[in-house]
């Protein structure tokens, strides 16, 4: 049977090729757009559910170079400083439930540390902190001039160590997924932060008109009672009222990269619904025609002693093969298009991104390709159920087999 199968798709080398390609392309499209839109979504989600912090005050100057996502999604290096007397404004600012400073540095390639890419370091004022230190499996005071904490996608922690600027660092924890710029950055105490900026290469030139690194933040992020709004629209006005900085709303900033993603992916999805659709029916008019189009094929097998069942079995050998190969060979591509179509995206549009686990990648292969078998199936159920009112004596009569 197995024989016969195989040399039933060789001598239609056309329609299975054509059939195969189309599973294959149409299971790679809908695997590729649905990883990498779920990786997007859960990764707002958990941006918008463990940033910690309400609000982000930055210099004036970022504006210039950074927008609002790139500062909350990723571990883009941002050399933006200001004066440390911003903080103690909006400390004692009414409305501010809790506010923390944070210095901003970065390293500079792998002759200088271990991380192997420019990598935003982040001080950290554990005395005030509230976004770091609740993502912690362990509560910590602080953390020692030769410790560091290290995002989710940075690379190099395997060892629990690592070399930044000739020294070495001890990494305390690995942060779990946060979908914001926590996942690509290194965290430190704020001092040995701004220790590192005066050893950094070509950053003299940086603080030349800023003044000393001790008295410079890059951020800060604010916790604010949301739930009363004229209290929160007062404070932010009041915010806005200090010179040289940038207020940015979490929340405004979550819902624009909202309305990016749903922009970018109804495209996206339309041209992938299209695809399906078509190999669908591809598929329906393949199916459901190949026994009626091999009627004298399955005659002439009926005549010499194979019984419906046994054709039945062909059928649907041949079927399951054309399927479950372009389905296989589909999924394949679909993780390797879903790399591509991920880092396109976040380098273009500042998305964040938490990719799907083990379980859930495996859900979505299953459920697509599951569609693709119950469509073949209910294509080929009717026709399959003819085989047995095939009668060879009469086929022949008809002249149906030469």
């Amino acid at each position: 049977m197995k024989d016969l199968i195989l040399h039933s798709l060789k001598m239609r080398k056309v329609g299975t090729v054509s059939v195969l390609i189309s599973i294959a392309l149409s299971t790679c499209l809908c695997l590729a757009l649905g990883l990498t839109y779920g990786g997007v979504t859960k990764g707002i989600d958990l941006s918008e559910q463990r940033s910690g912090s309400d609000l982000m005050v930055v210099p004036l100057s970022a504006r210039t170079s950074l927008t609002d996502t790139t500062l909350l999604f990723t571990g883009a290096p941002a050399n933006v400083y200001m004066a440390t007397v911003v903080y103690d404004q909006i400390a004692s600012m009414d409305g501010v439930e809790k506010a923390s400073p944070q210095f901003f540095s970065q390293t500079l390639d792998m002759g200088c540390c271990s991380v192997g890419e420019e990598t935003r370091l982040i001080g950290v004022d554990f005395a005030t902190d509230f976004v770091v230190t609740p993502l912690l499996s362990q509560p910590i005071d602080g953390l020692g001039s030769n410790q560091i904490i290290a995002g989710g996608n940075v690379s190099g922690v395997d060892t629990g160590k690592m070399r930044i600027l000739g020294e070495e660092f001890e990494i305390v924890e690995v942060l779990p997924d946060t979908g914001g710029e926590l996942d690509d950055c290194i965290v430190m105490d704020i001092q040995t932060a701004r220790e590192l900026a005066k050893k950094m290469p070509d950053y003299d030139e940086i603080f030349e008109g800023l003044g000393d690194p001790e008295k410079l933040i890059s951020t800060v992020v604010i916790d604010a009672n949301e739930d009363d709004p004229p209290a929160y629209a007062t404070l932010c006005s009041n915010i806005r009222k200090i010179s040289g900085i940038a207020l940015v709303e979490n929340s405004e900033a979550i819902d624009a990269a909202q309305k990016q993603l749903r922009s970018v992916f109804v495209l996206l999805a339309v041209t992938t619904v299209a695809m399906v659709v078509i190999t669908l029916l591809q598929l329906f008019a393949r199916f459901y025609t190949c026994v009626w189009d091999r009627k004298a094929e399955l005659a002439l097998y009926r005549a010499v002693g194979a019984d419906a069942g046994a054709l039945r079995k062909m059928i649907g050998g041949e079927i399951g093969i054309l399927v479950l190969g372009g389905c296989v060979l589909g999924l394949v591509l679909g993780f390797i298009g879903q790399g591509m179509l991920q880092k396109m995206l976040i380098e273009s549009l500042d998305f964040p991104f938490v990719a799907y686990g083990i379980g859930e990648s495996a859900l979505l292969a299953l459920a697509i390709v599951a569609a693709f078998v119950l469509i073949a199936f209910l294509a080929v159920v009717w026709p399959l159920k003819q085989i047995s009112r095939i009668n060879p004596s009469l086929a022949m009569q008809q002249g149906d087999i030469d």
